[in-house]
């Protein structure tokens, strides 16, 4: 008998026609995808779309967690940011799906795991802002550049001893790559 895995959703990325085939596309990277597996999920891609509270709930009463991946920037126009010349890949109806799906997670308490542009969308979900480009402000260690040929800057981290993260780990230290353009600004 097989036993029932959880079902983690996860927000899926609009693909442009032509780059996997004659249509349009969504899509979710390999490495999410193994990464639950391996931990014993049944991954499901959530595909865009716009979503009133009652359908984000409804789609979320399927699944048993929710992970928002990393991404493109998240629209200045939601959290009552500014244009900056370097926010690119920005799509603003994504991001009210996903925003959409963070606040009837909240309000349900789905479990969620927001990866870079993830946490990103649960702060403005939440009401907070975001530093619009993170080059070049100060105070700011080298977070690399995103979409850059080698543009990821290593970061080792010390983790606390006897974390949940320690003890699955095995280790004390990690060293893990970083390529962020915004972070959060007001929580």
């Amino acid at each position: 008998m097989v036993s029932e895995r959880v079902l983690i959703g996860i927000t899926g990325r609009p693909i442009a026609a032509g780059k996997v085939g004659a249509s349009a596309a969504v899509g979710v990277g390999v490495g999410y995808l193994t990464a639950l597996e391996r931990a014993g999920a049944s991954p499901v891609v959530l595909s865009p779309r716009t979503l009133d509270v009652t359908q984000a709930r409804a789609m979320l009463g399927r699944v048993d967690g929710l992970l928002f991946l990393g991404g493109p920037d998240v629209d200045p126009a939601l959290y009552g940011g500014t244009a900056h010349p370097t926010i690119t890949g920005t799509d603003i109806d994504d991001d009210r799906f996903e925003i959409a799906l963070a606040r009837a997670a909240l309000d349900d308490e789905v479990p969620v795991l927001a990866v870079c542009r993830g946490i990103q969308v649960l702060n403005v979900a939440l009401g907070g802002t975001l530093v619009a480009d993170l080059h070049g402000s100060e105070g700011v260690a080298a977070h690399g550049r995103p979409g850059a040929p080698n543009g990821a800057a290593e970061n080792v981290i010390t983790l606390e001893a006897g974390s949940l993260l320690a003890k699955t780990t095995g280790v004390d230290r990690i060293t893990c790559s970083c390529h962020h353009h915004q972070a959060l600004d007001r929580l």
